[in-house]
């Protein structure tokens, strides 16, 4: 089997069963489920005078789980560092699906993972960047482009090549 990964472009279309996506739509709906899976709503707690336990406010929060990544480490009062930016890389377990390119006759056979980078920092405005590529391995190993026409055009390019190099002479 082929191991050569290689990232798709936004116009191919992606075949789960009976169930087809552009590789923008896949992008778009996994971008979402990260977003949701990095932020986390918390409540604040606090003690009510006359209670005996804690009682929760309607005070809502929600973090993003890197947030806690980026603060302030003391090491044993001797120094203090900040992180400012926190970034996670993530890749998927490869799952079978078939793929149609712009423009291709057929549908290819294969492997589809996603590889997302996650960037949170608190420089000013706490931000949170995700990036997703999807890559697609094809089952069978893509035949190289190696046509007549293309020798000939190389060749042609070599030819006015030189002739460009001995006017120089």
């Amino acid at each position: 089997m082929n191991n050569t990964f290689y990232a798709l472009n936004d116009n191919d279309i992606l075949l789960f069963d009976r169930n087809t996506f552009t590789v923008d739509k896949f992008k778009e709906i996994l971008l979402n489920i990260l977003k949701e899976k990095m932020f986390v709503d918390t409540y604040k707690f606090e003690f009510v005078p006359g209670h005996r336990q804690m009682v929760e406010t309607r005070q809502k929060l929600t973090i993003c789980l890197l947030e806690p990544i980026n603060s302030q480490y003391d090491i044993e009062n001797k120094a203090i560092l900040k992180v400012n930016q926190s970034s996670v890389n993530t890749v998927s377990e490869e799952i079978d699906c078939k793929l149609l390119k712009l423009g291709a006759a057929s549908w290819k056979s294969g492997k589809l993972r996603f590889k997302a980078i996650a960037n949170y920092n608190n420089l000013s405005e706490p931000q949170l960047t995700i990036e997703i590529e999807l890559e697609f391995c094809p089952d069978e190993p893509e035949p190289l482009e190696t046509s007549l026409e293309q020798t000939e055009t190389s060749d042609s390019c070599l030819d006015e090549l030189r002739q460009k190099l001995k006017l120089y002479q």
